[in-house]
């Protein structure tokens, strides 16, 4: 969540479209990578690579999620007369733990996927 900046005001239009493409694209994502992850036979043995990436996918979509709607809560936190503090909502307090996984879990993601690569090569 490091493009919310309650300096700078709520996002533009072209931002909360972007963010909002953004999530639909994460989602769709994840829903091919748990369809792949579940027809082909090779991918069945790897836990990251079927399970993992797709929640990586779903971390995404929610964090793109908050970023378009940071700008309803900057609104409604400036309209309730208190500075737009955004660490005092629940739902980024979660955002920001889950985004602290999503780079670990890639580079499992990609280490598995390598493996996976050099293995049926070999």
């Amino acid at each position: 969540m490091t493009f919310i900046d309650v300096s700078q005001g709520p996002p533009t239009s072209g931002y909360i479209t972007g963010y909002s493409i953004l999530c639909v694209v994460s989602l769709l994502c994840a829903y091919w990578a748990v369809s792949i992850g579940r027809s082909r036979q090779h991918y069945r043995s790897f836990f990251s690579v079927r399970v993992l990436f797709p929640i990586a996918l779903t971390m995404m979509a929610l964090e793109n999620a908050a970023l378009a709607a940071s700008g309803w809560i900057y609104d409604d936190l400036v309209e309730r007369g208190g500075e737009a503090n955004f660490d005092d909502n629940l739902f980024f307090k979660a955002i920001f733990v889950l985004q602290s996984f999503e780079v670990p879990i890639l580079l499992i993601v990609i280490f598995e996927i390598t493996y996976l690569v050099h293995k049926r090569r070999s």
